[in-house]
């Protein structure tokens, strides 16, 4: 059996730690067509935020738009809004 744990939930998505190492985030978007969209939409602003960001970006490694979902591995660290002010300031420029 696979260990699922809760990380948090956003506006638009429910994300779930999978096996320690992987990371599903789940469109709560009602309508099909809608919900896919948006996931088709985070995976292509997440990999072009990676290409650029000076921070670790989550890389999508698996996206099924019409389930609603993508998947990416779990990134080490903490997120970079909790990081405290100075780390903040610091990578700012």
């Amino acid at each position: 059996m696979t260990d699922i744990s809760p990380l948090g939930r956003g506006l638009d998505h429910v994300a779930v730690l999978v096996g320690g190492d992987t990371v599903l985030r789940v469109a709560l978007e009602p309508d099909p067509a809608a919900r896919a969209a948006a996931i088709r939409r985070e995976a292509a602003l997440l990999r072009a935020i990676a290409a650029v960001a000076p921070v670790p970006v989550p890389a999508p490694s698996r996206v099924e738009p019409h389930a609603g979902w993508l998947a990416h591995p779990l990134l080490p660290g903490v997120p970079l809004l909790d990081a405290g002010a100075p780390v903040r300031a610091r990578l700012a420029p």
